[in-house]
């Protein structure tokens, strides 16, 4: 994900930025950026929640969660979606 970031930041020439979201910097962010961004975190936050004993199962290893009849496929999907909303930044 960080390799993924730093592309982006490098093909835009918004390394810097990228850097400080990636670290955890609001410093130099106005509200009006964290209004933009602010449903995506939200959303992100909401699927982790609603998926969090999913998550906690998965993390046994992939073998005990589809022993458990997960879809571990469509929950892995669901939970990278998740993470993508949360970690994206609009201008």
């Amino acid at each position: 994900m960080y390799a993924i970031a730093e592309g982006i930041g490098i093909y835009f020439k918004i390394s810097k930025d990228i850097s400080m979201w990636t670290a955890g910097g609001v410093i130099g962010t106005s509200w009006g950026q964290l209004q933009t961004i602010f449903p995506f975190i939200l959303i992100g936050i909401v699927i982790a929640i609603v998926l969090s004993r999913q998550l906690t199962i998965l993390s046994l290893s992939e073998e005990v969660a589809v022993g458990l009849g997960q879809n571990i496929a469509a929950i892995k999907l669901i939970l990278f979606s998740g993470v993508l909303s949360s970690w994206q930044e609009r201008p």
